[in-house]
């Protein structure tokens, strides 16, 4: 067992040391081809969005309602755009839209993890497109499929089916016009 030990505090402003100097983080910038496809999709499908102050992004089936924490609280323009494309790929599953919802998803299951893996592939698809994707945020969609891909058992079949709704999602939520990504992806490699 270990004793007591008395310590004596002093506030730093009687020190000689030096202040902290608090480093002031910008907010991270508005992708206008980003906007431009996200304000499109949600005129075109009617799905209501709401940046709100907190710590939750969610879709809402019920509401048919994508809620995302503000911009201003993101470090990363990335992490936002991503953020905001994810929740929107859940959108698409809507019984109006795509209809993939399938009963008897509750957290952790094999329908839950499809339709995460969907919507983190639709993420991952409309960063690449609107070009505001980054090595941090790759890295990150990669470690949150790996995590959904245990609840699949790996299953190849799943990750195929994840992947041909995913572009069918982004598809929608572009309005079509994915062909970019791909003409993209092929000049690079």
């Amino acid at each position: 067992m270990r004793g007591l030990r008395y310590e004596n505090v002093v506030n730093v402003k009687y020190t000689t040391l030096p202040p902290k100097k608090k480093i002031k983080r910008q907010a991270p910038k508005r992708s206008r081809t980003a906007e431009k496809i996200i304000e499109g999709y949600l005129l075109a499908s009617g799905v209501h969005f709401a940046e709100v102050t907190g710590d939750r992004a969610f879709y809402s089936p019920m509401l048919d309602t994508v809620n995302v924490p503000k911009m201003e609280q993101f470090a990363e323009q990335a992490e936002y755009y991503s953020t905001v494309f994810h929740e929107l790929g859940h959108s698409t599953g809507h019984p109006t839209r795509e209809n993939r919802f399938e009963s008897g998803a509750s957290f952790g299951n094999e329908p839950y993890a499809k339709e995460e893996l969907v919507a983190e592939f639709t993420a991952a698809i409309l960063c690449n497109y609107t070009e505001v994707g980054n090595d941090k945020s790759v890295k990150n969609s990669a470690a949150y499929i790996q995590n959904w891909s245990r609840a699949i058992k790996n299953d190849p079949k799943m990750f195929t089916v994840a992947c041909y709704a995913a572009d069918k999602a982004a598809r929608r939520i572009v309005g079509g016009k994915i062909e970019k990504v791909v003409e993209r992806t092929e000049a690079v490699a």
